[in-house]
């Protein structure tokens, strides 16, 4: 089994993690770097997501490393990689890209996403 350090020492992860620190932010052990990296961008307001993308990204924040390498269809051992997130330079760049891929995978994972909003 792993835990949320292994997750944590994907590429994209690290780099994450060094773009939070470099905003001034401690990454924390206990959550995904990637996804602290978007809500830092929603939080302050770089992007804009709809109600339900936002609760869910504030629920994977709970989600046990198991879930979340299966939300991302990875097994232990290989490296999440959005398209396009080698090209992101800042760090909104950053979350922006893995926001999308994140957002496509709630449409496809839970296809009722999107019917309740109005």
């Amino acid at each position: 089994m792993f835990d949320m350090r292994d997750i944590n020492r994907m590429t994209i992860n690290r780099i994450a993690a060094d773009m939070l620190r470099s905003l001034g932010r401690q990454p924390e052990s206990d959550c995904v770097h990637f996804l602290e990296l978007i809500l830092w961008s929603l939080e302050l307001g770089h992007i804009e997501v709809e109600r339900a993308v936002s609760e869910t990204l504030q629920a994977m924040t709970t989600w046990r490393p198991q879930r979340i390498m299966n939300f991302l269809d990875l097994i232990p051992g290989q490296e999440y990689e959005p398209a396009g997130w080698k090209s992101a330079q800042t760090p909104i760049d950053l979350a922006l890209l893995v926001l999308q891929d994140v957002e496509d995978r709630m449409f496809v994972k839970f296809p009722w996403y999107g019917s309740f909003e109005s």
